[in-house]
């Protein structure tokens, strides 16, 4: 079973997750509207 844990975190470890945003910002309004939502959040 060691072997196979190996190989696993071998495999783990080159995976990579690219993530890609938009430049366009985030408006006042959009902003304070997430930032109330996260107040009210349990």
């Amino acid at each position: 079973m060691e072997k196979e844990s190996f190989r696993f975190l071998a495999l783990a470890m080159k995976r990579k997750t690219t993530y890609e945003y938009a430049k366009k910002g985030v408006g006042e309004y959009d902003l304070l509207q997430i930032l109330e939502t996260g107040r009210w959040a349990p």
